[in-house]
């Protein structure tokens, strides 16, 4: 016996009427916006009328930290749940796990176990960070995002303009 914490996108995106005939039938969370679905106005119009449980926005094409935390809110007002995901690069995974730290209603955040292959962006942010046995991950208290420039990448890549 099986109890998901929530199905992810079980009907197509646009199909707002199925979602919310889904949700009346079933206990299962149900869970849209991975794809199709950017800003807060769509994720709004999503919950009003599609009955979701869970928002999942992207961090890296929604618009920024500040529309995430428009969006979370706004799920807040509905009940949901707001659980943005990141296939690009560590910098959503950051923006996210800063995010998470300070929202109610971000439980966890979706990531790729490894990240397409780019050594420029994989050694040029220090540190790389490190998920514990127990699944957290520690939010840097360093300013910005918590990253530091690897200056020998740096080195190596840089451009004499002359």
């Amino acid at each position: 016996r099986f109890k998901p914490f929530f199905i992810e996108a079980p009907l197509p995106a646009d199909n707002i009427e199925g979602y919310r005939r889904l949700a009346e039938a079933t206990s299962v969370r149900i869970a849209v916006g991975d794809w199709g679905f950017s800003t807060r106005h769509e994720f709004a119009d999503l919950l009003r009328r599609g009955r979701l449980d869970v928002v999942q926005p992207s961090a890296v094409r929604a618009g920024g930290m500040h529309e995430i935390l428009n969006i979370a809110e706004d799920a807040y007002r509905f009940g949901a749940l707001c659980i943005p995901h990141t296939w690009c690069h560590v910098v959503g995974v950051a923006a996210e796990l800063h995010l998470a730290a300070i929202t109610p209603n971000m439980p966890y955040f979706e990531f790729p176990i490894a990240f397409p292959a780019s050594p420029l962006i994989e050694n040029l942010l220090l540190p790389n960070f490190v998920i514990s046995d127990d699944g957290t991950m520690e939010v840097p208290n360093r300013p910005g995002l918590g990253f530091e420039l690897n200056e020998d990448v740096i080195s190596e890549f840089r451009v004499d303009p002359y």
